[in-house]
């Protein structure tokens, strides 16, 4: 299975790989004057020339204004992946939010901006509807979720990498999950379903969990010590 591997800044490059299929939400960086202060805050463009006359063109921008003329129009935070101009004075852009392709005259006087704050996209959108975004810089989404997960946000280096895995579910649930065949503190056991058992899985592997995932660990430890109390009640 492919999943993105991502290294943090200023944490010797530590890696974690994120499904492409996560619900995790990213934003891409624009950063054409190798200023990584100046590229957190984002350029505005004034109008569709202007955009299209930067060098290097951006990847990815922000509407921040609606237009309309006739039956070409963009909305208020529309997110657009730029293609690139065409013979017509256009610039071909593809509408994330709308899921259109569009193309806008050079005429087009709304504001456009590669601020990461507004940029928010799911990985596999990133890697489908922008050819050779990846590698790249990004920002991970403003969670509470995301910083229990990561504890950063700015990400240093974005890859495709492939692992193997093993497809999991829990017994009695339509959730899946894969696990990955080479994590080395993990040894996999099938028991029985009883609430005896699943208090010793739990005991035996918080410690993992809590390092990989501090929230899920706590709604793990919630779950467990309220069927603990149910079986003792009854």
């Amino acid at each position: 299975t492919d999943v993105v591997e991502v290294a943090a800044t200023g944490q010797a490059m530590e890696k974690y790989n994120i499904p492409i299929n996560s619900s995790c939400q990213l934003s891409l960086i624009y950063n054409p004057h190798e200023n990584i202060s100046e590229a957190l805050k984002g350029c505005v463009f004034n109008g569709v020339m202007e955009l299209a006359s930067a060098d290097p063109l951006p990847k990815v921008v922000c509407a921040l204004t609606a237009w309309k003329k006739g039956k070409k129009a963009i909305e208020m935070n529309e997110i657009l992946v730029v293609r690139g101009s065409n013979s017509k004075k256009e610039l071909e852009v593809f509408s994330v939010t709308s899921n259109q392709t569009k193309f806008l005259p050079f005429s087009c006087h709304s504001k456009f901006t590669t601020d990461p704050c507004k940029l928010n996209m799911y990985l596999l959108d990133i890697i489908d509807d922008i050819p050779g975004a990846i590698p790249c810089q990004a920002l991970l989404q403003d969670t509470d979720e995301m910083k229990m997960l990561f504890g950063f946000r700015h990400v240093t280096l974005i890859k495709i990498a492939s692992v193997s895995t093993l497809l999991c579910s829990y017994p009695g649930s339509n959730d899946h999950f894969e696990l990955p065949v080479d994590i080395p503190k993990v040894t996999v056991t099938i028991c029985e379903n009883n609430e005896s058992l699943k208090f010793q899985l739990y005991e035996s592997t918080k410690n993992i969990i809590s390092e990989y995932n501090p929230a899920y660990a706590a709604c793990c430890r919630d779950d467990v010590e309220k069927d603990v109390y149910e079986t003792q009640s009854k």
